[in-house]
């Protein structure tokens, strides 16, 4: 469940923030960062399952771990450039907009404020 909603949500929320800013409408932009706020908790939720199954499965069943590292191993190298694109589709939608939320993101961040 959380998969889903952690894929999807970032897409759907530069889709709507999109909007926002072609459009001029305040509410798009509002809706964008709600989806923001809530994936924090999305992603924090799915890490921490993900860490329980993996230890779960390495501890428990060490050959089993094993013989999926070894299937697996080839077609694990392409996922860490989708999670640094969908993280940056995130934080895009959060900080980039007409209505002054770049200076908020940018002091949290640590850039300066444009």
């Amino acid at each position: 469940m959380f998969a889903a909603f952690v894929l999807g949500v970032p897409m759907f929320a530069v889709v709507v923030e999109a909007i926002g800013i072609f459009g001029g409408d305040r509410r798009y932009d509002k809706l964008a960062r709600e989806f923001t706020r809530l994936l924090l908790i999305a992603y924090s939720a799915t890490a921490i399952w993900g860490a329980i199954l993996t230890f779960a499965l390495s501890s428990l069943y060490p050959r089993f771990w094993s013989y999926l590292t070894v299937i697996f191993s080839t077609t694990t190298g392409g996922t860490g450039g989708a999670r640094v694109a969908r993280s940056s589709a995130t934080w895009v939608s959060a900080c980039s907009s007409t209505y002054g939320a770049r200076s908020s993101c940018s002091s949290r961040t640590g850039g300066s404020p444009t």
